[in-house]
This record gives structure tokens, C-alpha cells and sequence, in this order.
């Protein structure tokens, strides 16, 4: 498989397109109804152009290919999943441009996936494991990962929750630093929001600075170097798998 990277370019491109795309009426009439989170993912949709989106439904569907030699040689994949959930005042709302995860590679190549439990924390933090299957193949991720919850305990720990424990005080961070942003990437973000009808205020806009250079990297580590003749992936992922030795007939 390539590196997490690599998938995460690809899905963010793809996914942040078409999420901005839903929601681009209600971000035009009323961006300030939105949590900050929630616009960190969305606004950077707008950054992105349509030939991104298409060279990354390109390369989406050669990695659908690379998979199919694992998936001939494997019934599943199981892998370790990211760690414990952090505490409220470690997170930042920039951990998805910034760190890819375990769960992206299968997102973007279409395998059902499930996680369950495999231990704690000496804190107690549930730990677990990540199972993925072949495309369409949900019977077999859902049949292993009920035989793993029979054999082990895991699942049957539950937290013990003392009412007279002392609170512990958070300080929340802010929701992301506003660092200095060169003024060619400020003209380019004011350039695609403009383009996209959004009217954006200071904080909204200060948000999109600091995405914008990890957006406009995934966008350029993407390949264009394709054939005319290489279509991209489609919604349905049956028509890249349906001569698969490793699959049934559809």
C-alpha cells in the first residue's frame, strides 16, 4: 500500500469538494450558523479546482487497482487504529490536515471496516484493532470481528464512574493560532472565496489562511500525469471490481 499521505490527499481533495458542494447555499447565506470545526473541514472545499477533483477521482481509481493483489492474497487486513482520544485541551481542530490516520487508505479504496476493542490504557482508555475487507465483502469483516469479541473480554469492561471524584479543570485551547500567512496565499484564498459567493468575516477568513497551505499541498502532491484515456472512480465501486477474481459475479 502507498503511504497514509498519499490517501490522504486524495480523500480530502474529493471529500472536502463534494461536502463544500452540499452545504455551498447555506455557506453563502449564513456561514456564522456553523461551528468553526465543522467550517475547518467545509470552507476548504472552495480552495480546491475541478481539475484537483478529477485527477483525485483519477488516482482514487488506480488505488482501488493496487488493491487487488492483497485482496486475492488476504480475507482481511487488520491493523492497529489510532491512539486513545485525547483530552479536550490537547485537541486541535487542524489534527485532520496535519497527522493521517489508519482509517483514511480504506475510506478512499472502499473496504468495510470495523474497529473493536483490544485492551485499555493504564489510564483505562480503550485501545482496539481495525479489520477491513474486501469492497462489498461487509460479511466477513462483521463475521471476524464478532468471533474476536467471543474469544476475548474486552467488550464486557466497563468504565467505574465515582460521583465524588474531583472534577479536573480543562482550559480549552484556542480553536486554531492564527499564524502568518504570506500575502500570495491570502490573495489566493480571497480569490477561490470570492469565486464561491462566500462572504466570509475575519475569524472565518483567518481560518481558511491557516488550512489553505496544507489544502494547496494535497492539491499539488496529487498525480496528474495520466492518460487521456484513464477514467476516474465512480460512485459505484462495483464497476472497478466486477472482474475481480477475488469477488463474486455482481
Amino acid at each position: 500500500m502507498r503511504p497514509l499521505q498519499a490517501y490522504l490527499d486524495v480523500k480530502a481533495v474529493i471529500a472536502e469538494t463534494e461536502i463544500f458542494c452540499v452545504h455551498q447555499p447555506d455557506l453563502i447565506a449564513r456561514p456564522g450558523d456553523f461551528g468553526m470545526h465543522f467550517l475547518a473541514q467545509t470552507l476548504s472545499g472552495c480552495l480546491f479546482t475541478a481539475a484537483d477533483y478529477v485527477q483525485a477521482q483519477r488516482e482514487r481509481r488506480k488505488m482501488l487497482i493496487e488493491m487487488e493483489p492483497l485482496y486475492a492474497r488476504y480475507d482481511v487486513l487488520v491493523t492497529a487504529t489510532s491512539a486513545p482520544a485525547p483530552r479536550f485541551d490537547r485537541y486541535s481542530m487542524l489534527n485532520a490536515w496535519i497527522r493521517p490516520n489508519i482509517y483514511t487508505p480504506f475510506s478512499v479504496t472502499g473496504g468495510p471496516c470495523v474497529s473493536v476493542c483490544n485492551g485499555f490504557t493504564r489510564e483505562g482508555l480503550p485501545l482496539s484493532i481495525q479489520i477491513a475487507g474486501r469492497p462489498f465483502d461487509d460479511c466477513t469483516v462483521l463475521r471476524l470481528a464478532d468471533a474476536y469479541e467471543r474469544a476475548t473480554a474486552w467488550r464486557n469492561d466497563r468504565p467505574v464512574l465515582d460521583s465524588d471524584a474531583p472534577t479536573v479543570p480543562l482550559e480549552l485551547p484556542p480553536a486554531f493560532v492564527k499564524g502568518d500567512v504570506d500575502v500570495k496565499t491570502r490573495s489566493a484564498v480571497e480569490r477561490h472565496a470570492h469565486r464561491a459567493g462566500l462572504a466570509l468575516d475575519d475569524e472565518q477568513l483567518a481560518l481558511l489562511y491557516v488550512i489553505a497551505p496544507y489544502a494547496f499541498d494535497m492539491a499539488d502532491r496529487i498525480n496528474r500525469d495520466h492518460a487521456r484515456s484513464d477514467q476516474p472512480a465512480h460512485v459505484d465501486l462495483r464497476a472497478v471490481h466486477l472482474n475481480s477474481p477475488t469477488l463474486p459475479a455482481i
